[in-house]
């Protein structure tokens, strides 16, 4: 996942769904677990399916 604000990346993460484990893996912050698993499931099910190596969310 990478995040840019004004064209800029700010964030940049990879994320794991796992019915063990969910959370983003940085390079720099480490494994972070989400507050809620459920309202990131929800915010991620909103995401288009594609089947590129690259998703655009604007």
């Amino acid at each position: 996942m990478y995040v840019y604000s004004d064209n800029v990346l700010v964030f940049e993460s990879e994320i794991s769904l796992d019915t063990n484990s969910l959370g983003l893996q940085n390079r720099t912050t480490g494994w972070t677990t989400p507050v809620d698993n459920n309202h990131l499931l929800t915010i991620i099910s909103q995401f288009d399916r594609y089947n590129l190596p690259v998703l655009i969310l604007k």
